[in-house]
């Protein structure tokens, strides 16, 4: 087996530890989806035109996060990069093509669950860990997805889809 070496910068602490470890266990998955949320993030933004810069609640129903104030292309691009990418899906893993207002899904409500944790981590959590010398420590998708539907469960997991 392969190893090399590594630096891993740490977030919540703002230090650098240097670790050899396999190169798999570490990185984020292979982005095999991109293409096609890539094609699909430039339908939906050429669809929008001079409606682009709308708050996306005034285009799309069912927003229930705090996305809805968003401008229309943002949230594709958080949806695309933020969602998309840092799971390693497409947009059908949580949306019907073409129906993205309905709630078949039952991984539309688990995203939606997580996305509503991710800021009680950031700003409530995080924020309460005396010693933290980052002065803005963050979580988000990517942070334990790591391209992968599922989370890693340790350094020598990288997590399965």
């Amino acid at each position: 087996m392969r190893l090399i070496v590594w630096t891993l910068a740490i977030v919540v602490t703002g230090t650098t530890v240097a670790s050899t470890a396999p190169s798999a266990a570490r990185r984020m998955a292979a982005d095999s989806t991109s293409e096609a949320r890539n094609r699909m993030a430039k339908i939906m933004l050429d669809s929008l035109g001079d409606r682009a810069t709308l708050p996306a609640e005034s285009i799309w129903a069912n927003l229930k996060t705090g996305l809805a104030k968003v401008p229309a292309r943002n949230l594709i691009a958080i949806m695309n990069m933020g969602f998309g990418k840092s799971l390693g899906v497409t947009c059908e893993f949580c949306h019907v093509a073409g129906h993205f207002d309905k709630e078949d899904s039952t991984q539309k409500q688990i995203a939606r669950e997580m996305f509503k944790m991710v800021p009680r981590i950031n700003q409530e959590l995080l924020a309460a860990i005396p010693g933290i010398q980052n002065k803005n420590p963050i979580v988000n998708c990517t942070t334990c997805h790591r391209g992968r539907v599922k989370p890693a469960l340790s350094l020598d997991d990288p997590g399965s889809n």
